[in-house]
């Protein structure tokens, strides 16, 4: 088992390194945000993006009303309400652009606001904001896959970033390189990464651009991040692409119109029946996929000459 990680660890370097050499149109995965503003439909939308160059963007009318925390769990999108009293569903079809809605439904089971989610394909994860006005913090909460067994994860102290008021966490993503939890604050307009016991990363804080609301927080199979922010004259709002080092790659207008983006997360990278990646199980390239085949036939080998007869 051992070989086999580290045989997966070298596919999922090389996999990063070709991603970030490739153009970035848009997400290498397939970004999916829900939409609790859109006209078009009044109980919300599951907005779709691949690649905007080429106009890869969908939206899909969402069962329930306010289906706001988001997690990609494996063939299938999970959302739940953003409150106890909204519920979430099932979609399958994450490969595509399109999503059919399935009959299940995830009671959302949290007493105060939570409008992202995540996932780390055993858990989901999401976060609450704090009590305006009041001394409560945010709390990260965590979830079966299916948005139940609620259980409190850690709480956010109200002045962590030593900044005042810092109530309003709003995005959340999972990162499996640190087995930690990259968050945004809209009060401050700040992305930071926790571990799983609430502390803060050191150097991992950065801030973006001013006024961005940092919704539909999302890590892409290449590691990089994804954020919606500054809504344009139109209305509309843009999509932010950045490195974990704070670094901005670029942005680019939601189209169609993003009217009031929630939660996000990243999907699969591939066409159905393929080798498909996501942040949490990144896979190889084809011709890498043969090398390591070779590589571990070789290992095998050589345990079985090693052995006495």
């Amino acid at each position: 088992m051992k070989h086999l990680s580290l045989a997966c660890m070298a596919a999922s370097a090389l996999l990063s390194a070709n991603a970030m050499a490739a153009p970035i149109n848009g997400p290498i995965g397939t970004y999916y945000i829900t939409d609790a503003g859109n006209t078009q439909n009044p109980v919300g939308i599951i907005y779709a993006v691949k690649d905007h160059a080429t106009g890869s963007t969908n939206m899909k009318d969402q069962v329930n009303q306010s289906e706001w925390p988001i997690a990609v769990n494996g063939p299938e999108v999970h959302t739940t309400g953003f409150g106890n009293t909204f519920s979430g569903s099932a979609y399958t079809g994450v490969a595509a652009l399109t999503l059919t809605p399935t009959a299940a439904v995830y009671p959302g089971s949290t007493d105060a606001i939570m409008t992202d989610g995540t996932t780390d394909g055993t858990h989901n994860y999401g976060v609450t904001f704090g009590i305006a006005g009041g001394t409560e913090g945010a709390k990260v909460f965590q979830f079966n896959t299916s948005w139940g067994n609620k259980q409190l994860l850690f709480n956010i102290p109200v002045n962590i970033l030593a900044q005042g008021d810092e109530k309003f966490w709003s995005g959340i993503t999972y990162d499996p390189t640190n087995n930690s939890l990259w968050m945004s604050n809209v009060d401050r307009n700040v992305v930071a990464d926790f571990d799983l016991t609430g502390n803060l990363i050191a150097n991992s804080l950065f801030s973006t651009a001013a006024n961005t609301t940092m919704s539909a927080l999302a890590m892409d199979v290449d590691h990089t991040l994804w954020m919606t922010g500054n809504p344009s004259s139109g209305g509309s709002f843009s999509l932010y692409h950045y490195q974990t080092n704070g670094a901005f790659i670029g942005s680019f207008l939601s189209s169609p119109a993003l009217i009031s983006p929630l939660g996000g997360e990243i999907g699969l990278a591939c066409a159905p029946g393929a080798c498909c990646a996501t942040p949490t199980h990144p896979c190889p390239e084809p011709g890498t996929l043969g090398l390591l085949g070779v590589g571990l036939f070789g290992l095998i080998a050589r345990k079985r000459r090693a052995k006495p007869a």
